[in-house]
């Protein structure tokens, strides 16, 4: 069966990470685009170019750019087969009997995971000759999707197994299987899409929001963590933890710039004592794009591989650094950066009505 793209792509230009750090370095999303119909400053994709092969949407770590979660749906009731069996999705330049998608690289790591891990079946995903293909960077998009879901997997005893091969049968295949009882997946993943807020919706796509691709691989996890025996609680996840040196960071005296251009609200400023603040870090929330390192000016931020131990790192909100603080006294209120008695914006205001009164 057919399942391409029925929708245009969403695009949100304010979930940018180019959109929040003029001078961000990275731009996946562009790298991959065969048609170079992506641009910036605002994010826009030229829909007269794009052929809607999702491969930047795949790479995209916020949603700026997303593909429609009724898209994946359709995938996934498409190629789960009956009893027995396995799912086996290929490309548009590949030959076989099965679900046959635009391009592999459009099918993001979350929703591999989901795949293999409600099915309970081996997934084979298999490509046309990418080095042939006008769509060649979704290759190794796939390539490194289908990786990343292993990673996921493979810490439960689950009957899922990836392995990417192109159409012949032969090269570029990467698989892994751990075999063992699976005992059911829990309620977080009755249902296809389980997002994993409080409400049970997903956040709307935009500036302090964790991108729906995150929410079905934390909907993943909690529903293996729910029902399946795990093999190796010390494995590496594909998160990102983090470290503030607390000798170097000074809180950009009260702008705490990290916590400010964080997309996600990974990073947060919170109060402990009336004398003290900290910057903690919630490692679910984090997408990796170490914009928070990339805007330090002290170069305090670094980042760190995460492990699954038994301490649950991935739903903990974690103190990373924390300072003393003052008390303003124009607002009353307390400050990291206390200057002539005032915290930054009182000192600011009141600089300007001495400048106004000269």
């Amino acid at each position: 069966m057919r399942i391409f793209l029925d929708e245009k792509l969403g695009v949100s230009p304010g979930a940018c990470l180019r959109a929040l750090y003029r001078e961000y370095p990275e731009h996946p999303c562009a790298d991959v685009c065969p048609r170079e119909a992506i641009t910036f400053d605002p994010l826009s994709v030229d829909f007269g170019l794009c052929d809607d092969c999702g491969i930047c949407a795949g790479v995209c770590p916020t949603d700026a750019l997303r593909i429609k979660e009724s898209y994946y749906g359709k995938v996934f009731k498409s190629a789960c087969p009956g009893e027995g069996g396995e799912i086996r999705i290929r490309c548009s330049a590949a030959t076989g009997e099965c679900t046959e998608v635009q391009c592999l690289g459009a099918l993001d790591a979350a929703f591999l995971a989901m795949l293999g891990a409600k099915s309970k079946k081996k997934i084979r995903l298999i490509t046309g000759d990418c080095g042939k293909c006008d769509k060649a960077p979704g290759g190794e998009v796939a390539r490194s999707n289908a990786d990343t879901a292993l990673k996921v997997l493979s810490m439960y005893k689950t009957d899922a197994w990836i392995s990417l091969v192109d159409s012949g049968g032969a090269g570029g295949t990467a698989g892994y299987s751990r075999r063992g009882l699976f005992k059911g997946m829990g309620t977080a993943l009755s249902k296809f899409v389980a997002g994993v807020m409080p409400d049970g919706q997903e956040e709307a796509a935009g500036r302090r929001s964790v991108p729906g691709k995150r929410l079905r691989m934390l909907a993943v996890i909690k529903g293996l963590d729910a029902g399946t025996e795990r093999v190796a609680p010390g494995s590496p996840l594909p998160f990102s933890g983090k470290e503030i040196d607390g000798s170097s960071c000074d809180g950009c005296r009260g702008l705490t710039r990290c916590v400010t251009f964080c997309p996600t609200g990974a990073l947060a400023l919170s109060s402990g004592k009336e004398s003290s603040s900290g910057i903690t870090f919630e490692a679910g929330r984090c997408i990796g794009c170490d914009l928070c390192a990339t805007v330090c000016a002290k170069k305090a931020v670094t980042s760190k591989p995460l492990n699954l131990t038994e301490s649950d790192e991935l739903w903990q909100t974690r103190r990373l650094v924390s300072f003393e603080t003052q008390r303003c006294e124009g607002c009353d209120g307390m400050s990291i950066d206390i200057r002539e008695g005032l915290c930054p914006g009182c000192l600011q205001r009141e600089r300007k009505l001495r400048w106004e009164s000269v």
